[in-house]
């Protein structure tokens, strides 16, 4: 009965250490996913952001040339003005000859000359015009990308706080796999000392009911020395010792055993511990453990070497 209850515990067990370790095997492929994922965010948001900044220079470089444009058709146009001024001053200061001199023909040329000053001012005009609404359009366009810029690194620290997360709680989790997994070994070990303590004292108890047996047989052989009337019951006593025997070897045989399949538990169980954990201390418990197991061994096989020399 507690063979196939220590069984039972042994299966549950090794099925609970099957599913940790499914658990912890998902755990690892979804942590090499992440980061690959955050890898490849951090190339694409970097990506962007290079052309980003590529973008802006390139429109803080047009804005430029249309500032400068912009104030050499000014000062252009401004010296045309000037220009124009200066003539028109000289055309209306008075001349040696009067008022008689501001006839018909006069008034002609300048209408001449005005129709000819306006029409490059009047292009000038436009080509100013021109070049203020393609000034207030990059700077419009400057504006909308800084935005833009400030948006996709608002999104980038997003992406990787949520990363930071993700990767915590997988820490955390295989933290706790791995305590689980300490457990598990404590409790391998809490049961291997209990059928070392069983197989000890079924052993004596064996070993007590033989030699009491043995020394019952020799007292009824000099007995029968000295009678020289052999009994029927030695031969039943016999019988009953070597049943003993034989029952004895056979529940030793079976406790070494369940002893064997234990020690087979903990070096399962060492070595899913070492790949979790990959410490050294881990292989000093166990290492510990398996000399127990080697000296038990080595006991249980010299009683059992004595038991066939009697």
């Amino acid at each position: 009965m507690e063979e196939e209850l220590l069984q039972g515990m042994i299966r549950d067990r090794e099925t609970q250490i099957k599913l940790i370790e499914n658990k912890l095997e998902e755990q690892k492929k979804k942590m090499e996913r992440t980061q690959l994922q955050r890898v490849q965010v951090e190339q694409l948001l970097q990506s962007q952001k290079v052309q980003h900044i590529q973008e802006l220079e390139a429109i803080r470089k047009q804005l430029k040339t249309v500032q400068r444009d912009y104030r050499q058709s000014k000062e252009s146009l401004d010296m045309k003005k000037q220009q124009q001024q200066q003539q028109q001053q000289q055309q209306h200061s008075p001349t040696p000859s009067g008022s008689a001199a501001l006839s018909g023909p006069s008034l002609h040329v300048y209408n001449d000359i005005m129709k000819a000053v306006a029409t490059p001012e009047s292009n000038d005009s436009s080509y100013v015009l021109r070049m203020q609404a393609q000034l207030c359009k990059a700077m419009h366009s400057m504006g909308m990308l800084e935005n833009q810029l400030q948006l996709q690194q608002q999104q980038q620290d997003s992406v990787q706080r949520s990363l930071k997360e993700v990767i915590t709680n997988m820490v955390e989790e295989k933290s706790q796999i791995e305590l689980k997994l300490m457990n598990d070994l404590v409790v391998a070990d809490n049961f291997r000392r209990e059928a070392e303590a069983k197989l000890k004292a079924e052993a004596e108890a064996f070993i007590k009911q033989k030699d009491d047996l043995m020394e019952k047989i020799e007292r009824q052989n000099e007995q029968e020395e000295n009678d020289e009337e052999p009994e029927e019951d030695d031969e039943e006593e016999k019988e009953e010792l070597k049943e003993i025997l034989t029952q004895g070897r056979e529940e030793i045989e079976r406790l070494m055993q369940e002893n064997s399949e234990q020690e087979k538990i903990l070096e399962h169980l060492k070595q899913k511990v070492a790949m979790a954990k990959g410490q050294d201390i881990m292989e000093e418990i166990v290492t510990s453990i398996a000399e127990e197991f080697k000296e038990r061994e080595e006991q249980d096989n010299d009683d059992e070497e004595g038991e066939d020399e009697d």
